[in-house]
């Protein structure tokens, strides 16, 4: 057995322990704490012309950044008798970051402490009180060997959970927090605090893939994908579902409302499912430039969508970044959205370990 499971199983009863507590916690603030968990391909209806584009595995169009920022090249609309542009101002910061770290991991990137720098950066968005998920991932996808890979989660900050961050943190040391609330409407701040994190800390790392926590992750498909990314092709890569012609939502009991106000236009340009995206470090470095120069839109996958289109960056189709949960086909997926409870992921994780064990010792038996 592998001895970091071994290890991590070692923990798991002070883990279980954390998690009882926190839970009961919870349960007695739950009349003052709304979470909620989201899907977040539930924030667009797509119109009836909306095409699903080809699968693309190694062919990713060239486009080259523009010097300075245009005017976002969406369209117009009519709003009452005047014709209407998104107001996104661009020669002054307008959207500043003013958040302090709290934590960031150690020995994931060279600066951080880590031996060599690694090809991979997975960086998991992850809400501040979901502990075990976070374990779950820990225990199943996102527990590998490989130096090449590093991972660590993405939060924001809650004064009701904070001695159980301390301890999650004190344990494993692969947290990246700021110290804005943790809540659904700052989930853009948030991706921001990840990007702003893996240019800062882990320029080196060649891809970064951005993943919620309940994904699950079929790490050596994802690694196929990139040894398929040429070196000439290894630059502005921005990879996941697509989607296009989403409707902006406008009624204002809706979880994805915006207004006018903030965005005048009918659609969305299209954007990747924020739940999953591959990305080369070129186009993060970027994305997160561009950032204190566009509005923030508190949906965190169209505001990336936004910034992809001011800067004239390719998005990419792959419909293996699957934006729900298929368990007959996590063999031929590299994403899977909303396992459901952390006991299934680590469920499925076992059963899969099981099916190649015994296909290990069939093949082992074949030879003798």
């Amino acid at each position: 057995m592998n001895r970091q499971i071994i290890k991590i199983l070692r923990t798991l009863p002070a883990v279980i322990l954390l998690v009882s507590i926190s839970s009961v916690m919870l349960m007695v603030l739950s009349r003052h704490v709304k979470i909620e968990v989201t899907s977040l391909n539930e924030i667009s209806i797509p119109t009836d012309e909306t095409e699903v584009p080809p699968l693309i595995i190694t062919a990713f169009p060239r486009t080259k950044y523009t010097k300075t920022i245009p005017t976002i090249p969406i369209e117009t609309t009519t709003l009452g008798n005047a014709t209407v542009k998104p107001r996104v101002l661009f020669d002054e910061i307008i959207n500043p970051h003013p958040y302090r770290y709290k934590r960031i991991p150690s020995r994931v990137c060279k600066s951080t402490g880590n031996q060599v720098h690694p090809r991979l950066l997975i960086l998991v968005k992850s809400n501040v009180f979901q502990i075990g998920h976070r374990m779950a991932i820990r225990a199943t996808w996102g527990n590998f060997t490989n130096s090449s890979i590093q991972i660590a989660f993405l939060l924001g900050d809650s004064p009701l959970i904070t001695s159980f961050t301390k301890m999650e943190y004190d344990l494993y040391e692969d947290m990246v927090q700021e110290d804005f609330m943790d809540e659904y409407k700052n989930n853009t701040l948030k991706t921001i605090m990840g990007f702003n994190w893996a240019v800062s800390d882990c320029s080196q790392a060649k891809f970064v893939l951005f993943v919620d926590d309940d994904y699950y992750v079929n790490i050596p498909l994802l690694l196929d994908l990139i040894e398929n990314i040429t070196e000439s092709e290894d630059e502005n890569v921005f990879i996941g579902f697509k989607y296009e012609h989403a409707v902006v939502r406008r009624k204002k009991e809706s979880k994805w409302y915006v207004s006018t106000d903030e965005y005048p236009n009918k659609h969305w340009p299209p954007y990747i499912s924020g739940g999953s995206m591959l990305l080369s470090m070129d186009v993060v470095k970027e994305i997160s430039k561009t950032f204190p120069h566009v509005k923030q839109i508190f949906i965190d996958d169209v505001y990336l969508g936004i910034v992809a289109e001011i800067l004239n960056i390719t998005l990419t189709h792959d419909k293996r970044f699957e934006v729900k949960y298929v368990p007959e086909k996590l063999d031929t997926l590299i994403t899977s959205h909303d396992y459901g409870s952390p006991n299934v992921l680590v469920h499925e994780w076992n059963i899969d370990d099981d099916e190649d064990d015994a296909i290990s010792t069939v093949e082992q038996n074949s030879r003798t």
